[in-house]
């Protein structure tokens, strides 16, 4: 009798193990659960840099790297500054060509390799640059223009080119700052490409006036744009 019991009761302990073994194999691990899950941001902006004045001004060094046959270490930057050019052509327009004439936020970035100074312009996010001639009168020019003491002043400079009178025969009668369309300040140029931008940025209200008749101008930063008679 006690022959036969011993195999019943170590087979029923076996048939147990076996249950417990096979619940703790199905069980998730405490390291499986805690494995990280794949981004959920599309490949492009994995990584993506916050900083787009960084990302410009490296894009600059590589295409000077290029051109000059410089390894990354040989260039320095020396300066990174936040504009808004005045139109599409980043300050660096080429003859005969069309740009929009839409305000566009963007960088000048100015590198040192050799002893010598490149400038490099570009849109706020990096994916539009411009290696620039060195024209230091053009660019104090369009500097000045991202003064607000000034902006009427160029506004009445350009008023005289296109009238071609004396500059002391136009009066600045007022000056005002409101919000305008981000794209082109309210001042549409007729067969330009339409701009990307849109909503509404801070800007000045020029009104000029030369003999009888009043002239009104907007700016921001470098753009001071001609919108007409009134």
């Amino acid at each position: 009798m006690w022959k036969a019991t011993v195999p019943i009761w170590m087979v029923g302990l076996m048939i147990l193990v076996a249950a417990c073994a096979a619940e703790m194999a199905d069980a998730p691990s405490g390291d499986t659960a805690q494995t990280p899950q794949p981004s959920s941001l599309p490949p492009a902006l994995q990584g993506a840099s916050a900083d787009p004045g960084k990302d410009a001004a490296q894009r600059a060094k590589d295409d000077l790297g290029e051109r000059l046959n410089l390894e990354d270490e040989a260039i320095a930057v020396i300066s990174v500054e936040a504009v808004d050019w005045p139109d599409a052509s980043l300050g660096c327009p080429e003859p005969g060509k069309l740009y929009a004439q839409v305000v566009t936020p963007g960088y000048i970035i100015v590198l040192e390799a050799e002893g010598q100074r490149h400038e490099y312009h570009s849109d706020s996010g990096a994916q539009q640059l411009i290696h620039c001639p060195d024209d230091q009168e053009r660019l104090q020019t369009m500097r000045a223009k991202s003064s607000a003491e000034q902006a009427p002043l160029t506004a009445q400079q350009d008023l005289a080119t296109r009238l071609a009178i004396p500059v002391d025969q136009i009066t600045i009668l007022r000056v005002t700052e409101e919000e305008f369309p981000a794209g082109d300040l309210g001042c549409p140029c007729p067969g330009c490409p339409q701009s990307p931008m849109t909503g509404l940025v801070s800007a000045l209200r020029i009104i000029l006036k030369a003999g009888n008749k009043e002239y009104e101008y907007r700016a921001r930063g470098m753009a001071v744009l001609f919108c007409g008679e009134r």
